[in-house]
């Protein structure tokens, strides 16, 4: 019976940690997530990294695709942890259409009109995080 009870005791012990691993930091070391505010300004500066259409040519300009996924890349950890989940799901959104985007412009036939139908769709998304946001301030 000894062996039954350190099994038991061994299994609720890893039970335990692998709930405090999980429960309510959402991936963050120390539990806490940023103050909104700061953050804002922090998202407010990854849209910006987003050329105008006018920048971004038609056809697309390689360079200016390939220089914008790289800041997108490098200001990613900037973005995370987010205030709050739904912002984070929002954003995560925003960012895989983003990087798409300009993946997708070393394409030879991407045109005008897909490269418009992105950028609206970022609007819309920049619209979610932004709603998303207020839900916490």
């Amino acid at each position: 019976m000894r062996r039954a009870t350190r099994i038991l005791v061994v299994v609720a012990a890893v039970v335990a940690l692998v709930l405090a691993g999980c429960g309510g930091n959402s991936g963050t070391s120390d539990g806490q997530r940023p103050d909104p505010a700061s953050w804002a300004m922090t998202w407010e500066d990854v849209q910006t990294m987003i050329p105008d259409l006018e920048t971004l040519g038609d056809p697309p300009d390689a360079d200016v695709c390939e220089a914008t996924v790289t800041r997108l890349r490098d200001a990613r950890n900037d973005l995370y942890p987010a205030p709050d989940e739904l912002v984070e799901v929002e954003v995560d959104a925003w960012m895989v259409e983003a990087t798409s985007v300009f993946f997708e412009c070393f394409e030879a036939d991407i045109g005008a009109d897909t490269v418009a139908e992105s950028y609206a769709e970022l609007d819309r998304l920049e619209s979610e995080v932004a709603t998303a946001l207020e839900t916490v301030q």
